[in-house]
């Protein structure tokens, strides 16, 4: 089929007309769509020296002055027509003669624009042979268009106007295949086999006709085309799955210096044309050979025509980020560059600058190729540059070196430097040998010297060769040689070196070890002494001086460590230097500083001058490391003796123990035997060197559980005592060898029941104290004689109209009497039952001197069931009711005489009663109860069908020009005078032709069905009149109204066109005149865009008309209004400060996305508060701003920060050991402070974050600080080491401390700082908690941050943290009411208010508005074990 025609097949038949339907928004008038449109912008037109898009298209101004029009081909099929062999042939001949007519189209393209050429389609006959069914005969026919149109050179599957895909649907009817009856003689004599095998034969040939008919329009099982599985398809279905895979193409653009980007398919408009191929390709086959399908597979190849808009393509090639200004880089030659005393050749910068419009062209071309990736950096589209390949020289002797001393003021002549090493690799030169230290450049002499120093100077060649990047290589001034300046390429003058010397050290150094019976290595302290002040023998280098060490103690030099000037490593006078001594104790050694010069003579300071002297102090402590542990017993008393020796962490050790609290101690472990001997055992553990160990543990003895049980026993009465001497021993029973001795009390002789009753006496050596008795008596009891008897059955059936009762048997002479209330009252008249219901019946017999006797029985009635069942019918409407009186009675029915005139009463007369129910109705007479039946209704339908009738048109005839007759239509089908309603209309049009008029209602009227037949409007050209028309003078207004459309921005370009036309005089018509405008507003932001419609525009072109003003009603407007969004910011919950960063977005047009969000909510104390979004940036795919298209509502989230500490109970957090100490001035270690911060934990912020997953390699599962460490680990209060580990044990540090508590600090308040913390690792926690005012520094302005802090230091800071303060002694409570602790008894120390506030749990008040609280009543203090492990 020719791409320069459009044709489209029409049949009759619901397959083509489903078609049609679904193709009629694809359909596009070429003629109006190309008419008078610029095939680029007007500003793309113009010379731009940019980049931009110039001279796009050399003939596109001559293309915009031509009209173009579409010759439109339809193809029409008869009703009714069948597919057969015969039809099937010619229409295979005529599809041939179709392909042979496809005329070729030529694509030239030069440098720099296209040529168009225009093809005028040759005029083209239509033949379609048609059948009719009812005849048998063919018909021709045979349709002529002629037209002809400039068509553009391009070919039609590069279009650079979109348009729809344009499908060639098919009907049904017309790929039906006819099936031709097959006529069968009568033989007689047929046997019954042949009459079963010609009904096989008959059922096989329908099935395979029907078959046949499926595939007459659908592609075989196993067909594939362009790699797409067709089968069972529609040629619409499998054009459908085509242009799916062409709707995702997209092209990756790579350039240089910059990352690929994709302009996917939809931005230019890239889309699938159907020409055909794939409808030939179903014509082509044969359905009657539908079985091939499940034997092979078939596959095609099929071109692909695509098309995409090339003004779209411009505007992406536009938004590129290589064809943006900022990207455009300029090529830059290679050069030398020094770097310290290599020189280095810096290679060529390529360039980047695009050529827009041949990337425009290679883009083009790609897309046309479907291409789905291009290089602009491999393409020529780039500015070409030149780029410079640096050599450098090939051997060192083509380098030389020299140095020049300066005299203070300049430098003197160079000379030959041959000390130098020169080396030359890999585009470098290296030059080595020349000492900066010695020889660096200074204005006034080297101390001790008259040097000033000296410059080194380097010259060597390099050798360039240009070559041209693109177009084949153009060598310009190869093998050049370049120098620079006076035949020097570079050199540099030695930087200068500062002449300071480093001070003598005046500060202090501590270390410290557990004890383990060795000293310390004074040598490694030393040496550690000075890295950790900074003075380490790096700061010597360079400084020209000696300086030597000398480590004293007690006055006497006991080492001396010299550092040579300019070395790294220094020398000790003596290999030894280790502290022999390992006793715990402090060791103090006075280090002394002597700075002597190169010569060793004496050395001026700056400042500070004699030696510099420090004091370091190793101590070394007690060992913590030992630990002392016993085992718990707990058991039921059993006789024996329990308890066993504790165990020691070190050998060695002395184990002491005590059950007085402490009074008394020994050696030997204790043990318990009784209940009452359960104690607390005290054990304490010590070894000199080792800070003592102390528990606790429990030997517990409870009491055994026993139970005695005396018997039960039962007879019925005789006149003798009924006894039983016997009982039972449960729960633990008595230990081996105890007891009791039991004595037997119970009785019972008369009819009744008593306990079994006895007493007991424990036994010789079986202690009541460790015994819980229990005891439990039996039962003696004696019953009646029991002699009499009674029997009964009841009644159980369906309701009959019958009184009945029950049958009871019993012993004679006994007195019968019954109940039916179970036994609430009693009478001698037995009970019947007539209608539905069930009575429960107790019957009891009496005689003196024996028990009475009962037994139970129902009489039971149940419902009669009866079915009635009414009539279902219908019939056509006749105006007549329809009515179904009878009944049928099936079940039991009902009794005789209680129901009467059984009928159903339903009727209906007219369809809009819809189905009526046909009720059924009887009469009952008084005996009728209706619980005494079960009656079930099945009740028929009755309804009206609608009756037929047809609405036809009438024909007219009527001159072009004439008003239209008023239609009329004929009814028929109605009956009784009945009417239908209904319009009439036509179709549109005033040329000759012939138009159908259409009746149009409602399908479903009252009683009737209408059916509705078109007639036809004929329209003629009225014979021709000479005109005798003058020419009119009246003045004809013509108003003109742009159209006009308001849309919501989505980010796609969107447009309204066209106006509308009032005329004043209905002689003037709109094809009297012309317009030269263009009716079109569009675009993509949120906005007002006009048309632009002016009066001069339009032009009258009827010269009868002589006074004709056009006026501008109102311009067409597009408006595009803000995309509502709406952005709102996270929330989040957790430890003060909270913040949350994140966002949703809901409302986003596709393709745009946040850019960015302003969120600017902290919560950073306890409570809640907004997180508020402003300030949002969106852009689009293209990366521009597109903010002001979107009306943003903000909506705010919620930080919530939880209280971590407990500031308003004032519980003792600290426990005290069990010696009554609290050891205010020992030091206090990591595992202490981490359990006292879990504590102080409120139940929110322990409940939220406690745990006992921790994983750190020394503290362990069942550790009793796990838990604590675990938590506050998880909550990011404190840290581990870097190797794994927390070092539980650990003397923690004031840095340490300060850190922690920082951490639940204020972030707006004031920082505090001090003289020896700047640089350190903790300065800025040091500062923020200080500036709390939780923690102090010493007098002298430091803070000491590596020092060990005290238990005493602790509890001082936390109180600050928990505003836990007394201002005197006097606001505690009385001694004899607090805990008290023997190392904590002098009141004027200066830590007895803080220990008391953490080891007492009290209430208090506020004294007036002041920080200071009063002690007001004790409170019993908590048991923290339960919260440890």
């Amino acid at each position: 089929m020719s791409k320069d025609e459009k044709r489209t097949q029409r049949g009759p038949g619901g397959f083509e007309d489903k078609i049609d339907a679904a193709m009629a928004d694809l359909e596009v008038d070429l003629d109006d769509e190309f008419h008078g449109a610029d095939f680029f912008d007007e500003e793309d037109t113009q010379s731009s020296e940019d980049g931009d898009f110039d001279s796009w298209d050399d003939t596109d101004e001559a293309d915009d002055q031509e009209d173009s029009a579409e010759e439109d081909y339809e193809e029409e099929y008869p009703e009714e027509e069948e597919y057969d062999s015969e039809y099937s042939d010619e229409f295979e001949e005529e599809s041939e003669a179709d392909d042979d007519e496809e005329e070729s189209e030529e694509f030239d393209e030069e440098d720099d624009s296209y040529d168009d050429e225009s093809d005028v389609p040759q005029e083209r006959e239509l033949q379609v042979e048609e059948f009719s069914t009812r005849s048998g005969r063919k018909r021709s026919r045979r349709e002529k268009k002629e037209s002809t149109q400039k068509q553009s050179a391009r070919p039609a599957s590069r279009s650079a106007r979109p348009t729809k895909i344009a499908y060639v649907p098919i009907s049904e009817e017309e790929l039906d295949e006819k099936i031709v009856p097959i006529q069968k003689k009568k033989h007689k004599g047929l046997k019954v086999t042949g009459i079963i095998a010609a009904i096989l034969a008959v059922t096989a040939g329908c099935a395979y006709g029907a078959v046949t008919y499926y595939y007459a329009d659908r592609f075989f099982e196993g067909t594939y085309i362009n790699g797409i599985d067709c089968s069972n398809k529609t040629a619409y279905e499998v054009e459908r799955a085509i242009a799916s895979t062409v709707e995702a193409y997209s092209i990756e653009v790579t350039s240089r210096n910059q990352d690929p980007q994709t302009i996917s398919g939809s931005q230019i408009g890239y889309q699938y044309m159907s020409d055909g191929e794939v409808l030939n390709l179903l014509k082509q086959q044969k359905p009657y050979e539908w079985v091939r399908g499940f034997m092979e597979t078939r596959s095609y190849n099929t071109q692909e025509n695509v098309t995409f808009d090339k003004t779209l393509l411009q505007n992406e090639v536009k938004a590129l980020n290589c064809a943006q200004p900022e990207n455009q880089v300029e090529p830059e030659n290679a050069y030398v560059a020094m770097n310290g005393d290599e020189f280095t050749i810096v290679p060529e910068t390529e360039g980047s600058k695009l050529k827009v419009k041949e990337a425009y062209k290679a883009l083009d071309a790609a897309i046309s190729g479907s291409q789905t990736s291009i290089d602009l950096g491999s393409t020529a589209v780039l500015t070409d540059n030149i780029a410079s390949n640096f050599k450098a020289p090939a051997n060192t002797t083509d380098v030389k070196v020299f140095t020049a001393d300066y005299d203070g003021t300049k430098f003197g002549t160079r000379t030959a430097f041959n000390d130098a090493t020169v080396n030359v690799a890999n585009g470098a030169v290296t030059v080595s040998g020349f000492n900066y230290s010695e020889n660096y450049v200074s204005a006034t002499a080297h101390p001790g010297t008259k040097d000033f120093g000296k410059k080194l100077i380097v010259e060597f060649e390099i050798t360039v060769d240009r070559t041209k990047t693109y177009g084949g290589t153009q060598p310009t001034n190869a093998g050049a040689n370049i120098k620079l300046g006076d035949d020097i390429v570079a050199f540099v003058e030695n930087p200068k070196v500062p002449v300071a010397i480093t001070n003598g050290f005046k500060a202090n150094y501590s270390d410290s070890k557990s004890y383990d019976g060795t000293g310390f290595d004074v040598k490694a302290a030393f040496e550690e002494m000075l890295k950790l002040h900074g003075l380490t023998t790096a700061n010597n280098k360079n400084q020209y001086v000696d300086i030597a060490y000398e480590v004293k103690i007690g006055g006497t030099v006991v080492g001396i460590y010299t550092v040579k000037a300019g070395d790294n490593t220094g020398t000790w006078n003596t290999d030894d230097l280790v502290m022999t001594d390992s006793a715990v104790g402090d060791y103090i050694y006075n280090v002394t500083c002597k700075v002597t010069d190169k010569n060793n003579g004496s050395a001026t300071y700056k400042n500070g001058e004699g030696d510099g002297i420090g004091t370091m102090t190793l101590s070394i402590i007690e060992n913590k490391g030992l630990t002392v542990s016993g085992t718990d017993y707990t058991g039921k008393y059993d006789g024996a003796s329990h308890g066993k020796a504790a165990t020691a962490s070190v050998e060695g050790a002395t184990i002491e123990y005590s059950i007085d609290g402490g009074t008394t101690w020994t050696t030997t472990f204790p043990t318990v035997t009784n209940v009452s001997d359960s104690t607390e055992v005290q054990v304490k553990a010590t070894k000199t060197g080792y800070v003592p160990a102390e528990t606790t543990y429990n030997l517990t003895v409870t009491p055994r559980s026993v139970t005695i049980t005396s018997g039960n026993a039962s007879k019925m009465y005789d006149g003798t005592p009924l006894t039983k001497h016997e009982v039972t021993y449960g729960g633990d029973n008595f230990a081996a060898g105890e007891g009791a001795d039991i004595t037997y009390t119970g009785s019972q002789t008369i009819v009744g029941s008593s306990e079994n009753t006895f007493t007991f006496e424990l036994k010789d050596g079986t202690a009541k104290e460790n015994y819980n008795i229990t005891t439990n008596y039996g039962e003696l009891k004696v019953t009646d004689s029991d002699k009499l008897s009674v029997t009964a059955t009841g009644y159980d059936s369906m309701y009959d109209g019958q009184t009945h009762n029950g049958n009871v048997t019993a012993t004679e002479g006994a007195t019968l009497s019954y109940s039916t209330d179970n036994g609430e009252t009693w009478t001698a008249t037995e009970p019947t039952i007539k209608n539905v219901g069930e009575i429960k019946v107790i019957v009891k017999a009496s005689m003196a001197n024996y028990s009475d006797a009962t037994a139970e029985y129902t009489l039971k009635v149940t419902p009669r069931p009866v079915t009635l069942t009414s009539e279902t019918a219908s019939k056509p409407y006749d105006g007549t009711p329809l009515t179904k009186p009878e009944v049928t009675v099936t079940g039991d029915g009902f009794v005789d005489g209680e129901v009467t005139d059984i009928k159903a009463t339903g009727s209906v007369t007219n369809v809009s009663e819809g189905e009526v129910t046909n009720k059924i109705t009887f009469v009952h007479g008084d005996a009728f109860n209706a619980d005494n039946y079960n009656i079930e209704t099945s009740e028929g339908k009755l309804s009206i069908t609608p009756l037929a009738v047809t609405v036809t048109a009438k024909d007219y005839t009527k001159y072009v020009g004439e008003k239209d007759p008023a239609f009329e239509a004929t009814v028929t089908g109605t009956i009784n005078n009945d009417t239908v309603s209904y319009t009439i209309s036509r179709e549109k049009g005033e040329t000759a032709g012939t138009y159908p008029i259409t009746p149009a209602g409602a399908v479903a009227q009252g009683n009737y069905t209408v059916t509705y037949k078109a007639g036809t409007l004929t329209i003629k050209e009225r014979p021709y009149i000479p005109p005798v028309n003058p020419p009119i003078t009246d003045k004809i207004t013509v108003e003109i109204t742009g159209n006009s459309d308001s849309v919501v921005y989505d980010g796609t370009e969107h447009s309204v066109k066209d106006y509308t036309v009032k005329i004043s005089d209905s002689r003037y018509t709109e094809k009297d005149f012309t317009f030269s405008g263009k009716a079109l507003a569009s675009g993509i932001n949120a906005g007002t865009y006009e048309m632009g419609l002016k009066a001069d525009q339009f032009k009258n072109t009827n010269a009868r008309f002589k006074n004709v003003e056009f006026i501008i009603k109102a311009d067409g407007v597009l408006t595009i209004t803000q995309r509502p969004l709406t952005i709102t910011a996270g929330s989040a919950e957790g430890i003060a400060p909270v913040t949350c960063d994140k966002y949703t977005v809901e409302g986003l047009a596709t393709g745009d996305k946040v850019d960015s969000v302003k969120i600017t909510g902290i919560q950073s104390e306890p409570g809640e508060s907004p997180n508020v979004a402003s300030d949002a940036v969106i852009k689009n795919a293209k990366g521009e701003d597109v903010t002001a298209n979107y009306k943003i509502t903000y909506v705010d989230g919620v930080l919530k920060a939880i209280e971590v500490l407990n500031k308003e109970i004032h519980f003792n957090y600290v426990i005290g050991y069990t010696d009554g100490t609290i050891r205010p001035n020992n030091d206090i270690s990591r595992a202490e402070v981490a359990t006292i911060f879990f504590r102080l934990l409120t139940d929110e912020a322990r409940e939220q974050y406690t745990t006992t997953a921790g994983n750190f390699t020394d503290v362990k599962a069942g550790m009793w600080c796990n838990r604590a460490i675990a938590t506050l680990t998880n909550m990011g209060i404190i840290k581990g080491y870097t190797d794994g580990s927390f070092q539980p044990n650990k003397s923690i540090t004031r840095a340490e401390l300060a850190t922690i508590i920082a951490r639940f600090a204020k972030l707006d308040v004031n920082t505090k700082t001090f003289s020896d913390i700047t640089g350190h690792w903790a300065q800025k926690n040091i500062e923020l908690a200080a500036g709390n005012g939780w923690i102090n520094g010493y007098e002298d302005g430091t803070f000491r941050p590596n020092n060990n802090i005290t238990r005493a230091e602790t509890f001082a800071m936390i109180n600050r943290v928990l505003d836990r303060q007394t201002e005197s002694v006097s606001d505690l409570l009385p001694t004899s009411d607090m805990n008290m602790w023997s190392d904590n008894m002098n009141e004027n120390a200066w830590y007895y208010k803080d220990v008391q506030e953490a080891t007492n749990y009290h209430k208090c008040d506020r004294v007036g508005d002041s920080v200071y609280e009063k002690w007001t009543e004790k409170v019993p203090d908590i048991d923290w074990a339960s919260y440890q492990i």
